[in-house]
């Protein structure tokens, strides 16, 4: 899609992953974001979408990749871990079901099931056609935005 959720001029997008391949090699530590303020908080949902990289993989095939087939898959999986780090919570979301259900617009991502988190960080999975000897082929990529957290108002007397 051109450019973020509901017509907004930006967005983020995500990348980096780690699978028994490449965390032999370097250190491929999960990414992604936490509260700076020290304050768990509930991720109630973020809308997520396909960048035109992953897109034109799964769609076209590439010089490492092939082309999606009815049995494809490519998912985001959210770890979401509490201030002690310890994981609390996990959310997975299918930007590829086979070749005719490759996500092309924005959509909703449900992460309100993993409770309150400090930090969420993102890996992919994806079938083995999609994936070899090496790891994973599909580009490591998604792009989301608008992501909705629940404050919770705190009362002085």
């Amino acid at each position: 899609p051109l450019g973020g959720n509901n017509g907004s001029k930006n967005f983020a997008v995500h990348n980096g992953y780690n699978d028994f391949f490449n965390s032999q090699l370097y250190d491929a530590a999960l990414v992604g974001f936490e509260f700076a303020d020290g304050e768990e908080r509930v991720i109630d949902h973020m809308y997520v979408t396909n960048t035109n990289y992953v897109l034109n993989s799964l769609s076209f095939g590439d010089g490492f990749n092939s082309a999606a087939t009815e049995d494809t898959y490519f998912k985001i999986i959210a770890y979401g871990y509490n201030s002690n780090e310890e994981l609390v919570g996990t959310t997975e979301f299918m930007l590829c079901n086979g070749s005719d259900n490759i996500i092309t617009t924005w959509e909703k991502w449900d992460m309100s099931s993993m409770g309150k988190v400090l930090k969420v960080v993102f890996n992919f999975e994806a079938s083995a056609d999609q994936s070899g000897s090496y790891g994973l082929n599909t580009p490591a990529y998604f792009a989301y935005d608008d992501v909705a957290v629940q404050f919770i108002e705190k009362v002085f007397e």
